[in-house]
């Protein structure tokens, strides 16, 4: 049995799209949409300018696919089962650490991880220990915690 270039273009395209489920980038994924594509295109007996708009008609419903379909659904799903801590914003990061407010230029802060934000929240003093519970920015909105 001898393998063709399309055969061998569509695998290389999913492993490129089962790469993009343990990458959190869409590179790879795109690269495999062009792929399949142009093996989608080539794959008609038609003349080569109507070849390339069935390639670039399948490009876009690839695109589509992947933003309306793949990205909210599949990914989240195989995030939340199998890489439940797979990727979290440097933001979400903070969220529940704690650390102990400080008075700068007359205006509170926290400092977590050699990083200031300013601190908005329950009524907190400097001094006060905190827990972060949200942040936007360089801003976060903090918990006072008992001593």
């Amino acid at each position: 049995m001898e393998i063709s270039l399309n055969h061998t273009l569509v695998v290389v395209a999913l492993i490129l799209i089962l790469a993009d489920v343990f990458i959190a980038v869409d590179v790879p994924t795109h690269i495999a949409y062009v792929i399949l594509a142009y093996v989608i295109g080539t794959s008609f007996d038609l003349p080569t300018a109507y070849k390339a708009l069935v390639g670039l008609v399948s490009w876009f419903f690839l695109i589509g696919f992947h933003y309306f379909f793949f990205r909210n659904y599949i990914t989240r799903f195989i995030s939340q089962v199998f890489a439940k801590d797979k990727y979290r914003s440097p933001e979400e990061e903070l969220i529940n650490y704690e650390g102990k407010v400080v008075l700068i230029e007359e205006k509170l802060f926290i400092e977590v991880r050699g990083e200031l934000f300013a601190v908005y929240g329950d009524a907190v003093g400097p001094g006060d220990l905190v827990q972060i519970l949200e942040v936007d920015g360089s801003k976060a909105h903090v918990m006072k915690l008992s001593k």
